[in-house]
């Protein structure tokens, strides 16, 4: 096959793939995938975003900038690169092109432009509630940081001025830019909302830890008293195996 019939082929599996996002009907992963390829890195949300058929949710009390600038820029960012079926519920934006986007499900920081340290492309940064283990602001006075902590990650102090990748609070993938005392009090806002998601997460984790030992110590003290049935000559031991299976599922 020739040159020009591998571009023919490439368009068309591209257009077919577009064909079904305008129909709304639901890729797969793979062709997810192969639609970032053909479309040179475009991803399906940015494309939805681009033929007006993201579906993002957005939380009535959704935390968002006051100023209608920054709120429409945040939304635009969070539409062209949240999963359409998460619920968005903080939106801020940090003193540079830095982005605090928290949904019902996670917490994505994404980071844009020459002074987080991303002459093309951006950087996503996105972490599950039941895996964070701290949220805070260091601020100092004509600067600061908000930052995100994980058990397994190696924190290290950053600065607000520094343009060192080691300790630049604007390049850190996982920290956003605080410029001013109002910035910082906005961020401690967010920073409180995302530590309830924690707690509630861990807490749901825990309820089904417990929930699943008691149904096991049950199913255990239940196998005992047909064992004792058996050992009895009440029932037989094929009764009891039965019996066994049916609450071990197997």
């Amino acid at each position: 096959m020739g040159l020009f019939g591998e571009h023919y082929n490439i368009g068309k599996e591209l257009a077919g793939l577009q064909s079904k996002i305008k129909k709304g009907k639901k890729l797969t992963e793979e062709e997810e995938s192969n639609f970032f390829q053909l479309s040179g890195g475009e991803t399906v949300e940015q494309y939805k975003v681009k033929m007006g058929k993201s579906e993002l949710k957005i939380d009535d009390n959704c935390f968002l900038p006051s100023y209608s600038k920054d709120r429409k820029k945040v939304l635009e960012i969070a539409k062209a690169n949240l999963p359409s079926n998460e619920e968005l519920i903080i939106g801020l934006k940090g003193t540079f092109k830095e982005y605090l986007l928290c949904t019902d499900k996670q917490v994505y920081i994404l980071k844009k432009g020459f002074m987080t340290g991303h002459m093309v492309g951006s950087g996503n940064f996105k972490m599950p509630y039941g895996n964070i283990t701290n949220v805070e602001v260091n601020y100092t006075f004509g600067g600061g940081y908000f930052e995100v902590s994980a058990g397994g990650m190696q924190n290290t102090r950053k600065s607000y001025w520094s343009q060192d990748p080691e300790d630049s609070a604007s390049k850190a993938p996982n920290a956003i830019s605080v410029a001013s005392k109002q910035e910082k009090e906005i961020f401690e806002r967010a920073g409180e909302i995302i530590l309830q998601k924690v707690n509630k997460s861990r807490n749901t984790n825990d309820n089904y830890v417990y929930q699943f030992a008691q149904e096991s110590i049950s199913e255990a003290e239940e196998l005992r008293k047909y064992k004792d049935l058996v050992d009895e000559g009440i029932i037989t031991e094929e009764e009891f195996t039965a019996k066994k299976k049916q609450l071990l599922n197997i």
